[in-house]
């Protein structure tokens, strides 16, 4: 459940909407008085790297952070349905449903090629390959031949991937995608156990397929890193599927749907930066196989670890694994479980199993509650933050939610909880993407006005929310972003300029968030949302926002610093949508370039 103090600004804004006000501007969430917001805006990785961006992707530990983030050449992540900081190809997850299979036809060719640096574009010079991404890590650029960071340090160092352009298979039209990690001014390479368990030499053949998504430091010094590889057996299929993603077609809802090609599997890497030689390739360990894969074994298999943590003496990595319950062939569904890493010596095993959490109904089971679910996160406690798509409509949406549960040392898991099931309305979605050490959860979910239909329509706006686990509570990013003048009228201008917080990525412990937002210039492009630019914001709590409890380890919000964001949500009248379609979508082609024209949406 959530707390009943919570949102009061959202029960007061969407109440006064309902009742035919026509502004919000100017309301305070509470008396009257001069006050600074909540939380600071610091703009982080701004250039022109790319067309598109930049998007928060990732924050370390401390009181001066650093931060990373990612520039896209084109705009395909609205067809695919994600956040922009969401886009990888290998994780097939988070293309199990195609935006063809959502929404109306019209808003997804609107998002395939409605302008010329949306997704037809990107599929296009996938085929013919030209390098998609550049990654920004404390205002330094690295393209995605070099190294592209997910996950950093508080010195800047991390983990991510390459697409190594020295090894070309020409049969698939294919570049190898390598793991990367930077640590101790070197360059490690990881890669996917030396090939499948049919054909050894395949890989010089074809290449393999890595990504590292998360790592964990050692007590000795190493660094124990987790993500993903490619693995299985050679076959047909995987001939098939390869030459698909990379030698096939640009059709909107193509060959692109079956990418990467390989099957995945959960991968670890384990380096020692001081004995290690700068450019030494690591190979592997994988999990032994996956969660529940038998009248599909030849399907299109994926699975991950999104995050690793030391629980007293117990190693254990975090994320999802392929059951064929739900669905078969390519789309086999994915499971959120945990994994107990073992390290003896330099090897490496992930056990015999991954442990599927309770209480989150595997897809297939329980009459088809959820389609796919993984864990992003787990922090030092053992506390679980994990999200699930749901199989059956709600609202006429099937809703994306997260989920609460913990890890205990004999595999159980003793409670789960999904605190914003159905908030602010039935249907709704809120996609949990980081908790810290003091159990502070952050994420975005549908902005509480928008409750447009989405099967077979359009999608929702998106705003950044943060959940305290401690007193269940559920707030907006946007009423902590805002002063007051002398007046006690909301004021939210910030460097400048005036912001919305789209997508929060990451919180680490001191509270700092790392957000996705746009930046207005003035008051009027703000209060119509219009001449926005996409800009990577740090968001630093003032004293007293976060209310901390070393005993407990956890944290509360203080709402005595809510400010109720000014919305007058004017974009969702008939005549224009505030939505990543035409929206947000519109703030990124400002960025692109001045002057495109966006296609409508049909009945807008």
């Amino acid at each position: 459940m959530l707390s009943k103090d919570k949102s009061s600004a959202f029960r007061f804004g969407l109440g006064m909407l309902l009742a035919g006000v026509a502004g919000l501007w100017g309301s305070p969430a509470f008396a009257a008085g001069a006050a600074k917001p909540a939380f600071q805006i610091t703009e982080v990785n701004n250039g022109s790297f790319a067309a598109f961006g930049p998007f928060a992707m990732s924050l370390s530990e401390g009181k001066n952070p650093k931060a990373a983030s990612v520039y896209y050449r084109h705009n395909m992540f609205s067809s695919m349905m994600t956040a922009p900081h969401q886009y990888d190809l290998g994780q097939h997850i988070r293309r199990f449903m195609d935006c063809y299979d959502i929404l109306d036809g019209s808003v997804c060719d609107s998002y395939w090629d409605g302008n010329p640096n949306y997704a037809e574009k990107w599929r296009y010079e996938m085929l013919y390959y030209t390098p998609e991404v550049t990654g920004v890590t404390d205002s330094v650029s690295s393209d995605e031949n070099t190294a592209i960071l997910l996950r950093i340090d508080e010195n800047g160092d991390g983990v991510g991937y390459r697409v190594n352009k020295s090894e070309y298979n020409t049969e698939y039209n294919y570049y190898r995608r390598e793991g990367v990690a930077r640590f101790n001014g070197k360059t490690f390479i990881l890669q996917n156990p030396l090939g499948w368990g049919d054909n050894p030499e395949a890989y010089k053949e074809v290449g393999g397929y890595a990504t590292a998504l998360s790592f964990l430091p050692l007590e000795d010094g190493r660094i124990l890193v987790g993500g993903y590889s490619s693995f299985g057996n050679y076959d047909g299929n995987i001939k098939k599927f390869i030459s698909h993603c990379y030698h096939g077609n640009w059709e909107a809802g193509g060959d692109y749907r079956i990418c990467p090609g390989f099957r995945t599997q959960a991968t670890v890497w384990l380096i020692d930066p001081e004995k290690m030689k700068d450019g030494e390739v690591i190979i592997g360990t994988q999990a032994k196989g996956y969660i529940d894969i038998g009248s599909s074994e030849n399907s299109l298999s994926t699975a991950a670890i999104m995050d690793l943590v030391k629980l007293d003496d117990r190693i254990v990595a975090a994320g999802y694994s392929a059951t064929d319950d739900f669905g078969s062939g390519a789309s086999t569904a994915n499971t959120s479980c945990v994994w107990d890493v073992t390290i003896d010596g330099d090897n490496l095993s992930l056990g015999d199993r991954c442990w599927e959490i309770t209480g989150m109904s595997r897809p297939g089971s329980n009459d088809d509650e959820n389609m796919y679910t993984w864990v992003q996160a787990i922090n030092k406690k053992g506390v679980i933050l994990a999200n699930r798509k749901m199989n059956k409509s709600k609202n006429s949406n099937r809703p994306l939610d997260f989920g609460i549960s913990a890890y205990s040392a004999d595999h159980n898991f003793p409670r789960i909880t999904f605190p914003a099931a159905d908030y602010p309305f039935r249907g709704a979605n809120a996609e949990g993407s980081d908790i810290n050490s003091y159990s502070v959860v952050v994420g975005w979910g549908d902005n509480p006005a928008d409750k447009k239909p989405v099967n077979y329509a359009v999608d929702r706006a998106q705003t950044g929310f943060i959940y305290t686990d401690q007193d269940r509570s559920f707030n907006y990013v946007n009423d902590y972003i805002c002063g007051r003048n002398e007046k006690g009228e909301a004021d939210c201008l910030q460097n400048g300029g005036y912001y919305y917080v789209e997508w929060p990525v990451a919180i680490n412990d001191e509270g700092i968030i790392l957000a996705s937002a746009f930046r207005y210039e003035t008051e009027s492009d703000w209060e119509n949302y219009q001449n926005a630019v996409p800009v990577t914001v740090m968001l630093t709590p003032d004293t007293g926002v976060f209310v901390i409890d070393e005993a407990k380890g956890t944290a509360t919000l203080n709402h005595d610093r809510e400010v109720t964001y000014p919305d007058t949500l004017k974009s969702y009248t008939s005549k224009s949508s505030h939505t990543r379609g035409s929206l947000s979508m519109f703030w990124l082609a400002v960025l692109a370039a001045a002057g495109f024209c966006i296609r409508k949406k049909k009945g807008e």
